[in-house]
């Protein structure tokens, strides 16, 4: 038996096993024809729209597994009821392997721009002014805190909330790995360990803030042990508690030294207490 052609018309004329709006297909349809991902299209608006006028049709699926993730689907792309392309995916959520066959390119363009007017945010990026202040962007994690060398991206659990870096942890690791680490094991008192360990921390406050070491060792509460609290230090907003969880401390022994926190323990006033109790000497020359 001769194999016959099976075109892209053919596929067009085909019943649907399925059909839906474009913003509710698979996401590599959405990657591959429309260049969005989930998260970049304001569903609230998209379906807000009806049925709209894009809609994704499953011509053809076959399932490779029972829980039904791998697969391969073939399925065709219409604006306002007119086909404009197919797609075929195929592995595991139909995303490992994937094309998209435009037949009429017109339409495929106009489906693009319909789709556009959905995109939460423009595509090409967010227009700004030489002067928009990039402290202002939201970075997951990561804070832009200013340092006396300057602007620096960090980590954000070590900056203060007027954007003071606090701690630097890069400059603390290499420290710690460099002149602490060799004596640390050679010597597994915790005491001594935390009084090493303390000046340490102290030393990775950057130049301009504020600090005192503290050293006090984590205390029992209702809530377990707390924090061992290595040094503070003050910013114009806020005092900062600067030290590892006493639970790190058990866990990790010596390796503490990627487990420093920075948290706020109160305003500017705190530091001034802390300051005559643990660095009396440097409290009574301050005017």
């Amino acid at each position: 038996m001769s194999q016959a052609e099976f075109r892209i018309s053919d596929l067009y004329v085909m019943p649907d096993e399925d059909v839906r709006p474009w913003q509710d297909a698979r996401d590599a349809i959405l990657e591959e024809v429309f260049g969005m991902r989930e998260y970049e299209i304001d569903m609230d608006a998209a379906d807000a729209a009806g049925e709209g006028r894009i809609k994704v049709h499953r011509k053809m699926q076959a399932m490779f597994d029972d829980e039904g993730e791998w697969s391969a689907g073939i399925y065709v792309l219409s604006l306002d009821d007119r086909p404009f392309g197919a797609f075929v995916g195929s592995g595991e959520n139909e995303a490992g392997h994937t094309v998209f066959l435009v037949s009429d390119e017109g339409l495929q363009k106009q489906a693009i721009a319909v789709a556009e007017q959905f995109r939460k945010r423009p595509r090409n990026g967010v227009f700004v002014g030489d002067d928009f202040d990039l402290r202002t962007v939201k970075i997951a994690d990561g804070v832009i805190a200013q340092t006396p060398g300057g602007f620096r991206l960090v980590d954000a659990r070590f900056a203060g909330k007027d954007g003071t870096l606090l701690f630097d942890e890069e400059a603390f690791r290499k420290a710690f790995r460099e002149s602490v680490d060799d004596r640390l094991k050679a010597n597994r008192d915790i005491e001594w360990i935390l009084s090493e360990g303390a000046a340490l921390v102290a030393a990775a406050i950057p130049e301009g803030v504020e600090h005192v070491v503290v050293n006090e060792p984590p205390k029992d509460s209702d809530r377990g042990k707390l924090m061992w609290f290595a040094a503070a230090a003050v910013t114009s907003e806020g005092t900062y508690a600067i030290g590892v969880h006493a639970h790190a401390l058990e866990q990790n022994g010596i390796d503490w030294g990627s487990n420093v926190v920075a948290a706020r323990i109160g305003g500017p006033e705190v530091f001034a207490g802390l300051k005559e109790r643990y660095a009396p000497e440097a409290s009574a020359l301050t005017p």
